[in-house]
């Protein structure tokens, strides 16, 4: 299905992918920009909220970058084509980006499989060619809400998986849009939906949702419902419902009440961070981000990590916020995203710290992509694959592996 997809447009990006015009003046914000609050990478673009508004760099062969081109950038480029006092912002693993605004979802990139919301696949893209992978919005435009009646708005949070997105509404309702052939938006279908749809069941109490390449768990009454692609066991529910669960399935363990407070979700695995500061993951295991074992759980299982306040994943990767206000990651070593300066050879259950980060990070970012940010007193560093420009130091190096500033986003 698409994972095959998803690893052939990974091949193609690599190769194809267009580079910065070095012919462009660079735009010095370090004279403008004092602050960064936000930040989300992905697998081929990272974006950042700061008071200048929101920046993308990276990739940008659907517009994702939201400066109206589809030239890509390896420095921050400003994304005018979202107003400039959204609240949230987020990069989809996908070519796309989707952003708050006064309580409404706006997107913008890709819209191949609907993941736009616009309520068709026709109607909003610059070329008109779907069929040969043109189907994208170079402009900005809303998510319809359910039924296609209307913008989605009073939506809280937002979370982009592979060719879908999610949202938690004011009422603590969860909804999704966009491609659907794991049942990952949870509707009881397998049907591509082209608006927003509720996810079934979860209409009240959800205080979070976090969307997955073809998986999506949500945090209600502090337990955890998860729904979607379950090969690997990462809904966490014993595999009772099989390959394939098109509704919210309680996860073993972590029924309502269990002082759940934030998720991670990577490529094929899930994390749960709970009030006491203890991790549990469940799902892929063999690059260590469950326990040491290397094989797959399929019920939530406590990892090594104790002090969190706040977590991330990637692909096959977890970092943690720690209550010292530091970073600490595990899991796979390849692609450089334990930050850890190189002196971890092999993939670690064990948390290491980031080479050089030490105390005062505010805020983490790692999404689904292989790329690792943090925002540290205001300032942006980011580590991992950087071959697409997503690093944002000017360069398109294959990788780093301890934190470098963003360029003219650090002092």
């Amino acid at each position: 299905m698409l994972k095959l997809n998803f690893l052939i447009l990974i091949i193609a990006i690599i190769g194809c992918d267009k580079k910065v015009d070095q012919g462009v003046a660079l735009k010095d914000y370090s004279s403008t920009t004092t602050s960064v609050t936000q930040v989300s990478p992905s697998q081929f673009h990272t974006c950042a909220l700061t008071d200048l508004g929101p920046l993308c760099w990276g990739s940008n062969w659907k517009g994702q970058l939201g400066d109206g081109t589809l030239i890509s950038s390896n420095y921050p480029v400003e994304a005018t084509s979202f107003p400039k006092n959204v609240s949230v912002i987020e990069a989809g693993m996908q070519g796309n980006t989707c952003v708050i605004y006064n309580s409404t979802v706006y997107c913008i990139g890709d819209n191949e499989y609907g993941q736009l919301g616009t309520d068709a696949v026709s109607s909003y893209y610059s070329t008109g060619d779907c069929l040969n992978n043109n189907c994208y919005s170079t402009d900005s435009v809303a998510v319809k809400g359910i039924g296609g009646s209307g913008n989605l708005t009073n939506v809280t949070s937002i979370s982009l998986g592979g060719y879908y997105g999610c949202a938690v509404t004011t009422a603590g309702a969860a909804v999704c849009w966009g491609y659907n052939g794991y049942g990952n938006l949870g509707d009881g279908s397998y049907i591509t939906r082209l608006n927003a749809v509720q996810v079934s069941g979860l209409t009240t109490n959800v205080t979070k949702v976090e969307a997955s390449f073809s998986h999506a768990c949500a945090i209600v009454d502090g337990g955890v419902k998860c729904w979607g692609s379950n090969g690997s066991g990462q809904l966490g529910d014993a595999e009772a419902c099989g390959v394939y669960c098109n509704t919210p399935q309680d996860v073993s363990g972590l029924t309502s009440g269990s002082g759940v407070i934030d998720l991670a979700l990577g490529y094929d695995f899930s994390c749960a961070l709970l009030d006491t500061g203890a991790v549990h993951c469940w799902g892929h295991n063999f690059q260590k981000v469950v326990d040491a074992s290397g094989t797959n759980r399929n019920v939530p299982t406590a990892t090594a990590m104790t002090t969190a306040v706040d977590i991330e994943a990637g692909s096959n990767n977890v970092c943690a916020i720690t209550d010292s206000d530091s970073v600490e990651c595990w899991g796979d070593v390849s692609s450089g995203t334990l930050g850890d300066g190189g002196s971890t050879i092999v993939d670690s259950h064990t948390p290491v710290e980031v080479y050089g980060m030490g105390s005062g990070v505010t805020a983490l970012g790692i999404n689904m992509g292989l790329t690792a940010c943090a925002i540290k007193t205001g300032n942006l560093l980011c580590w991992g694959l950087g071959s697409h420009g997503n690093l944002g130091n000017g360069s398109n190096q294959y990788k780093a592996i301890s934190p470098l500033e963003v360029l003219y986003l650090a002092d």
